[in-house]
């Protein structure tokens, strides 16, 4: 997907560069000065008329992929800092819980660390007190997420 993209963008941008050529050398050629002022002109509608057509064919997939993928880059470094504040067997659970993406079933977490299946709830009780997880009923267990 992303080398047709890419080919894409190329092909546009040789479009745009090939008008913008072809524009310029034919008012220049003809009406001197003048000429100068409608080939830039020209050239700036046709930029902009360029970037449309990408925007059209490319800009929606484009644009929210990234932001996605941004989104998702500022959770996993605001997560990562929060392991800075946390105590041992807290950073334990928090980290099984950012190495799966964010989120895990909690019934999963005990056997993962080793823990009792008490000693994960009040760990999570303390992380869920302060803002950092959040469990979501899942059937008979629990989904716990970052925040």
């Amino acid at each position: 997907m992303n080398e047709k993209i890419i080919l894409i963008g190329i092909i546009l941008f040789s479009f745009v560069v090939g008008v913008q050529i072809v524009s310029w050398s034919s008012t220049v050629g003809e009406h001197g000065m003048m000429g100068i002022f409608k080939g830039a002109l020209i050239a700036v509608f046709s930029m902009i008329t360029g970037a449309l057509i990408a925007y059209m064919f490319l800009g929606r997939q484009v644009f929210i992929a990234s932001g996605d993928r941004d989104d998702k880059e500022i959770k996993m470094s605001r997560w990562k800092s929060t392991m800075d504040i946390l105590d041992g067997d807290e950073c334990i659970i928090y980290r099984v819980i950012l190495d799966s993406g964010g989120s895990f079933i909690q019934m999963d977490i005990a056997p993962k660390t080793g823990f009792s299946n008490a000693k994960v709830t009040r760990i999570l009780n303390k992380l869920e007190a302060r803002g950092l997880v959040e469990r979501r009923r899942s059937g008979m267990t629990n989904m716990v997420v970052l925040k």
